[in-house]
């Protein structure tokens, strides 16, 4: 499976968007509307640096806390 494809996938399982949006943010220094308009509404996320990894790690890290609360 292609990392943007696991990306997607993961991202169907997140109740709260806009709450995860700002955690995602928080974590990879970026602006909240970078986060939703470029990384999850076009699946936009670069590569370089393992950015792709390092979110399916947040993402999979994330889920795994949502479900526990």
């Amino acid at each position: 499976m292609a990392k943007i494809d696991n990306i997607k996938n993961l991202f169907d399982l997140i109740n709260d968007k806009q709450k995860f949006y700002e955690k995602v943010a928080d974590e990879f220094g970026m602006e909240i509307t970078s986060v939703r308009t470029g990384w999850f509404t076009r699946f936009e996320i670069p590569k370089r640096y393992k950015v792709q990894d390092n979110l399916i790690a947040f993402m999979q890290n994330y889920i795994a806390n949502q479900q526990a609360a």
